[in-house]
């Protein structure tokens, strides 16, 4: 999760990079309806300089754990979490999680088998010191 703030991050105070003035005069929480694959349900949201929209999932966690998580949506790392509201009040992810591939087909399509008794061809070998034939 987040470093460990060195001693003058401690003095000036700063965590995760910015000011703790700052990630709270950039960060605004709010709740809003949002559109889950499992349904739509009222969530924690957090308004990112006035005009980017993220779920915000970490509901219970405080202080300055919390501050470097707002971090990490001001420095953009929380794309996939980001929001848009299609209706007042009521949002759906910007982008959606694909699909999860079907257990029956598994992650990879299906692949033709070579036919029995064919061999890959294979590079002859090189000079000394020159790698030797392709790994199977």
């Amino acid at each position: 999760m987040p470093s460990m703030r060195s001693p003058i991050d401690l003095v000036m105070g700063r965590v995760g990079g910015f000011a703790k003035t700052e990630i709270a005069r950039r960060t605004v929480p709010c709740y809003k309806y949002v559109v889950e694959p499992d349904g739509e349900r009222l969530a924690l949201c957090l308004l990112v300089d006035s005009k980017y929209l993220y779920r915000y999932p970490y509901e219970k966690v405080k202080g300055t754990a919390a501050l470097a998580i707002k971090a990490r949506y001001l420095r953009g790392e929380m794309e996939h979490l980001r929001l848009r509201e299609f209706q007042p009040g009521v949002c759906r992810y910007l982008n959606p999680r694909p699909a999860a591939p079907s257990p029956a087909t598994g992650p990879h399509p299906a692949r033709p088998r070579p036919l029995a008794g064919t061999t890959r061809a294979r590079r002859p070998p090189g000079p000394a010191g020159a790698p030797g034939p392709l790994p199977r």
